[in-house]
């Protein structure tokens, strides 16, 4: 979407886009190595609920009134250029005035909509996987 259709991710859609590639890689890796399969799976697990828990904060930010939305602060090449990094990582972690913009949607739902709804079948899958009593042949 960023190459694509020329949409500039905000700091919390870079942590959903981080959370998913390690949720993404972390079964990927559990598939190939065919070992450990519930530690592949507790990373996989781990990784989904990171990004959903952004995403819920990213919606939350989206629904808030425009006169409750937090101020727009520093871009964060910004913050990471001049060493102000714990101010880049609360950025990433609780966003800002940029994250609350709805930038695209389908079908009503926007971007981090979507990004809960595929961390969630992720996490949900990979936690069933976990308790799963008797062990299968692949993830």
């Amino acid at each position: 979407m960023e190459y694509q259709l020329g949409l500039e991710p905000c700091p919390m859609c870079i942590v959903q886009r981080i959370a998913v590639a390690l949720a993404g890689l972390a079964a990927l890796i559990g598939i190939l190595h065919n070992q450990l399969k519930k530690f592949y799976l507790g990373l996989t697990a781990f990784f989904s609920a990171v990004g959903s828990l952004s995403a819920i904060r990213h919606l939350y930010l989206q629904s808030l009134p425009p006169d409750r939305v937090p101020s727009c602060g520093p871009d964060l090449n910004y913050l990471l250029e001049n060493n102000f990094v714990s101010d880049a990582l609360i950025q990433l972690f609780i966003g800002d005035g940029n994250c609350a913009d709805v930038m695209w949607s389908l079908i009503g739902i926007s971007i981090p909509g979507w990004v809960l709804i595929c961390c969630g079948g992720i996490f949900l899958i990979s936690i069933k996987g976990l308790f799963n009593k008797k062990e299968p042949n692949h993830l």
